[in-house]
């Protein structure tokens, strides 16, 4: 009980990072609404016909962790086969159509482990202490070990891991003593197991990208010649990808008035999705292109300033911060992986811009790092938020930010000295949206 309720926790872990890189982020969300309602379809299914299912327990049990342990692995890859364009769906009567098979796919293995899990309580109610206690470590072990061996696995790796691991937990149901069948106590199992290392061992993980996101823009480059992928790197926070090309010329909110290119870039994505450019340069000299964004602004108006750079991903705000003169920088950065690559592999490409006397480096969510903090600021930048605004497609609609709150924007302002300035950089929408509400969050925090 407690191999497969890790392996099911874990499943659900692994399906929600795999998603956010091959769709979007929303997928993550899905993964938790058809996750329970699969486990509350399963609590109905077993009300009605529990007195039919008791009477072939053993029989019944050992097939049901079987036909999980496949289903696990096949929906997956049926589900990754489906042409499904997310863009389209409030278009297209094919595209919904895709859609519900593709939610009907990532349900089943969910409804299966269901049953399983409410049928063996069901069973042992005499001892459900015991059962349920497993159910329980084995629940809370699951998520951490995903977690831990993202570190080295992919994640759609973890996808096969766990159908391997609930494979396993078949021989360790106790057969039906009558049961002298040799072929479905031990044949069947077999065979099912020799097909999930065949897949494991030869077939490749399939991650349909979404034709949308930069990831598979930037793969079609590389087949044309016209990129080169760098490095990848896969955690539990983000899977990260580097691409340097000719053809990147990305510098966010470069007004009208630059009068020189800007540098040789790599692209940095999180998830699929960019996350920031890295400016191929040795000093904050040939960085002369971002005085020509709006977030130079607050540099101008405060010269040698002490400076915080909430969220910064790339590095190219720690040259701007160098260009104006910054006196010191604090950078808060989520994820530790990403300040290993920029430390690492990525030193000389980004002109070691993560390192300097100048510059104190945080590995912290910035809402956690402001809660802790006793320091003050003459700019606060919050390089997390410099992006387009939300786009009428929905794509980043539900993307939470936990710095944007009353609370957050009010620890912002607790930080700063008397003169200083929060510095926040957004597109435009029309109508506008995002940039209205976070007026009105900062306001109501003052």
């Amino acid at each position: 009980m407690a191999i497969i309720s890790a392996s099911v926790l874990g499943l659900e872990v692994a399906l929600m990072r795999t998603l956010s890189i091959s769709r979007w982020h929303h997928f993550a969300y899905l993964v938790v609404a058809l996750a329970l309602l699969g486990f509350g379809v399963s609590g109905t299914y077993l009300g009605l016909y529990t007195p039919r299912l008791l009477p072939r327990f053993l029989t019944l049990i050992r097939g049901l962790t079987l036909a999980l342990a496949v289903s696990i692995t096949l929906c997956y890859r049926l589900a990754e086969a489906l042409p499904l364009n997310i863009r389209y769906v409030l278009f297209s009567g094919e595209q919904i159509f895709y859609l519900i098979c593709y939610q009907a796919l990532i349900f089943l293995p969910f409804l299966l482990a269901g049953v399983l899990i409410g049928l063996t309580l069901i069973r042992f109610s005499s001892s459900v202490h015991l059962v349920y206690g497993a159910n329980l470590i084995g629940s809370g072990a699951g998520p951490i070990i995903a977690v831990g061996m993202m570190l080295w696995l992919p994640p759609a790796r973890l996808i096969q891991a766990a159908a391997l691991a609930v494979w396993g937990a078949v021989f360790l149901w106790r057969t039906e003593p009558e049961t002298k069948d040799f072929w479905w106590r031990t044949g069947i199992p077999l065979f099912a197991g020799l097909l999930l290392a065949i897949e494991l061992t030869t077939l490749p993980v399939p991650v349909r990208l979404d034709p949308h996101k930069m990831l598979a823009e930037l793969q079609r480059w590389q087949k044309q010649g016209d990129a080169h992928h760098l490095v990848t790197r896969h955690g539990p926070r983000a899977r990260l990808d580097v691409f340097e090309s000719s053809r990147l010329h990305y510098t966010l909110f470069a007004g009208l008035t630059a009068t020189t290119p800007p540098p040789d870039q790599s692209l940095l994505l999180t998830d699929g999705d960019t996350a920031g450019p890295i400016f191929r340069i040795k000093n904050q000299d040939e960085a002369a292109i971002l005085d020509h964004t709006p977030m130079s602004v607050a540099y101008r108006l405060i010269p040698g300033a002490r400076v915080l750079l909430l969220g910064e991903t790339s590095g190219v705000n720690v040259w701007l911060a160098r260009r104006f003169g910054a006196s010191h920088i604090t950078m808060v950065v989520e994820n530790p992986q990403m300040l290993e690559l920029f430390r690492g592999p990525l030193a000389n490409v980004a002109g070691h811009s993560f390192s300097g006397d100048d510059l104190e480096i945080h590995v912290a969510s910035p809402r956690h790092y402001l809660e802790y903090s006793k320091e003050h600021f003459d700019i606060i930048q919050v390089v997390g938020a410099e992006s387009m605004a939300a786009g009428v497609s929905g794509l980043l609609s539900l993307h939470e930010n936990y710095l944007f709150t009353v609370e957050g924007m009010a620890r912002c302002l607790e930080h700063l000295t008397p003169t200083g300035l929060i510095s926040i950089t957004r597109g435009l929408q029309s109508p506008p949206r995002d940039n209205i509400k976070i007026l009105a969050t900062l306001a109501e925090s003052m």
